[in-house]
């Protein structure tokens, strides 16, 4: 209890504590000085020199233990803080009992809710799942008792401003030094903008294949007629050339006459030409 004050109250505890020690020193001697006043019935210095004395050795040595203890605690408290408050990913560490020991700050950024909320209330971590997502949730947490080994599984959450987000769920499995079973740690990530890819860029494959099929189409064997060059489709209509082509490539035709038709079609404007 002492280490945990004195590495959050600073300086003040510090004075307090040689405050403390001073008053020690003082009420020790007078301790032993009120002793020998009941053992030998005066009052002699030398039993107060010695209580004085011999707390006056002993206390510095332990207070410069503690010193050096409280200090290598506080660094390693800043340490810890450093990795686990400011982590990105939702971080949490779920104990045998299916309830929270402690979850970073960050899952407040991911899901809107904080940490105290998780704490209070281990059921909002399957609320907010996505509905069609749920079974598989349950079924991962009946195997937090069961499966030893490590999991990943991909699901959404929906966000306390309404927001589907994808999460990347991996755990694992917490042992202390003996060997004991202390429950899983948790990691997940918010993979939202991964997914918004991954969708993007199937569409755009898709896009890419139809168009591919298309082209393969009029690469193949096309059936025309030999007089009036109409094409007949996939659905057994004949269609003008232009308009098939038309249908299936971003090509489009302008209508002109060529010299040959020209002059077999409209002779009186060819008479007098070489």
């Amino acid at each position: 209890m002492l280490v945990w004050i004195m590495t959050r109250s600073g300086e003040a505890v510090w004075r307090l504590v040689w405050l403390c020690l001073i008053v020690s020193v003082l009420l020790t001697a007078g301790c032993v000085s009120l002793m020998s006043l009941i053992i030998n019935g005066r009052l002699t210095l030398d039993y107060f020199l010695t209580g004085f004395i011999t707390f006056a050795f002993v206390a510095p040595p332990i207070l410069f233990i503690l010193f050096l203890s409280l200090k290598q605690f506080r660094r390693s408290e800043e340490r810890f803080r450093a990795f686990a408050e400011f982590t990105w990913d939702w971080e949490c560490w779920l104990r045998p009992d299916g309830r929270f020991e402690y979850i970073t700050p960050s899952c407040r950024r991911i899901t809107g809710y904080g940490p105290g909320e998780f704490t209070a209330d281990p059921e909002l971590a399957v609320r907010i799942v996505y509905p069609d997502d749920q079974p598989a949730v349950l079924d991962h947490l009946a195997l937090h008792h069961q499966d030893t080994g490590d999991l990943q599984f991909d699901f959404r959450i929906v966000a306390r401003d309404g927001e589907v987000r994808w999460i990347e769920h991996h755990c694992q499995p917490i042992f202390d030094t003996d060997g004991t079973w202390l429950g899983r740690r948790i990691c997940n990530r918010d993979i939202s903008r991964r997914k918004r890819a991954e969708a993007e860029k199937e569409k755009v494959l898709q896009e890419l294949q139809h168009a591919l099929a298309e082209v393969k189409t009029l690469r193949g064997f096309i059936p025309i007629c030999a007089h009036c060059k109409k094409i007949r489709d996939d659905a057994g209509y004949w269609k003008r050339l232009e308009l098939y082509i038309e249908e299936r490539t971003e090509a489009q035709f302008s209508h002109s006459i060529c010299a040959d038709c020209l002059s077999e079609l409209y002779p009186d404007y060819t008479e007098g030409e070489p």
